[in-house]
């Protein structure tokens, strides 16, 4: 068991790893505000072109678990070229996305969201299977799969979000059983 708490500007990045089922990651992250002096653009991401408070980075997963609380990154958690399986995976409270993933290939049983200022869970080039997404209080979308993504869900439920789910650049969305409610666009 990891337990990450540090100060609001700090960034982890977990690299080339092998995480078994015993795995589990704790990480509160504080909001941070943003230098006046840096453009909008240049908070986004670090020197090394990463945007997210928590980066998984060619890791692959063997089951395990992964919880967030909070983050002012431009995504809380991310997973780039990750693959493997992933018992639960949680954020809350995240100011911008919760969740991104880029060329990854994840199976992911139970996965929750609660409360991002922008996409619940932001899905892109890559393999995802779902089998149970609870997102709520989303500032925009739920669910989005874009740039080729390969999305499936078991059951998703989504409270809360501008859009529920939202499927572009020859991307596809599969959901086999939705509930929604106080959404714009389910």
């Amino acid at each position: 068991a990891v337990n990450y708490e540090d100060a609001p500007t700090s960034r982890l990045v977990i690299y080339q790893s092998k995480l078994s089922a015993d795995f589990t990651l704790d990480a509160k992250i504080p909001f941070a505000a943003l230098d006046v002096s840096e453009s909008e653009e240049d908070a986004r991401y670090d020197r090394h072109l990463l945007t997210s408070c928590l980066t998984f980075m060619d890791t692959v997963f063997s089951g395990g678990s992964i919880h967030v609380d909070g983050g002012g990154c431009e995504d809380s958690l991310n997973f780039i070229r990750a693959s493997g399986f992933l018992s639960k995976v949680s954020v809350t409270n995240a100011s911008s996305d919760a969740i991104d993933a880029d060329f990854s290939r994840i199976d992911i049983k139970d996965l929750s969201v609660s409360g991002a200022g922008n996409d619940c869970l932001d899905l892109s080039a890559g393999d995802y299977n779902v089998a149970q997404a609870n997102l709520k209080n989303c500032g925009d979308k739920a669910v989005s799969a874009g740039e080729r993504a390969r999305v499936a869900i078991g059951v998703a439920n989504i409270s809360n979000a501008t859009v529920g789910l939202a499927s572009k650049d020859t991307s596809e969305l599969y959901v086999s059983n939705m509930a929604s409610d106080e959404s714009s666009v389910p």
